[in-house]
């Protein structure tokens, strides 16, 4: 069995700190993006959405599906 861990990428890199962003934000709110007024303008989702992406398509163009 390799126990050889590999390095995260850039993407994965950047989609953590998103997580660790909105993570915070969720513990000022009640753990929830849902509770939160500005749900469907708030950027710091939209950022993590848009890294969650970045990381599963590893940036490439073309469709993704999930």
């Amino acid at each position: 069995m390799d126990t050889t861990s590999i390095a995260p990428d850039k993407y994965e890199l950047a989609h953590s700190m998103a997580l660790e962003k909105l993570k915070a934000c969720n513990q000022r709110i009640n753990n929830s993006c849902m509770q939160c007024n500005i749900f469907f303008n708030c950027e710091t989702r939209k950022h993590y959405v848009k890294k969650t992406y970045e990381s599963m398509s590893k940036d490439t163009s073309g469709g993704f599906e999930f």
